[in-house]
């Protein structure tokens, strides 16, 4: 079975403004659907990887209650001046039990003041710290009992 090889196409800004109407007005369900076609059709839409990112972290967002979250991390992990400092594999752990992709779980932390990240090079986010535990560093994911802004 041969594999067929996509090669993007150039399009018209006519073009471009139907496809946004199109993807503006659908369904999110559809959307899956219509990338696909387009993509067979040789039109490849880029920044869909943030929007299927942002729609699991909205997803994600209404799987937990951020207050019981933490009061449960608090509770599981105990606190030190009024943070749970939990080792990152560990954390991954939890929520991995609890069925939560951590990365959104800790972005959905961060947005809600629980968590403090770290901007690396005005690009990425790091939501873990490093601490020197036991003569040896490690990767700890700081969180905050109380929410903090600014």
């Amino acid at each position: 079975m041969e594999q067929e090889i996509l090669v993007p196409k150039e399009i018209e800004i006519e073009q471009a403004i139907r496809i946004s109407k199109i993807l503006c007005q659908a369904p999110e369900e559809r959307l899956p659907l219509i990338l696909s076609t387009l993509r067979q059709a040789g039109i490849v839409i880029s920044g869909m990887e943030e929007l299927e990112e942002w729609k699991a972290l909205k997803d994600q967002a209404y799987l937990i209650d951020v207050a019981e979250f933490v009061a449960s991390i608090i509770k599981d992990f105990g606190e030190t001046d009024g943070d749970a400092v939990v080792p990152a594999k560990t954390f991954s752990n939890y929520c991995k039990e609890r069925n939560l992709k951590p990365i959104l779980v800790k972005g959905i932390l961060a947005r809600h003041g629980y968590l403090t990240p770290t901007i690396i090079e005005a690009k990425k986010t790091e939501y873990t710290k490093t601490i020197w535990n036991e003569g040896a560093n490690a990767r700890y994911v700081v969180i905050h009992k109380e929410p903090r802004r600014g």
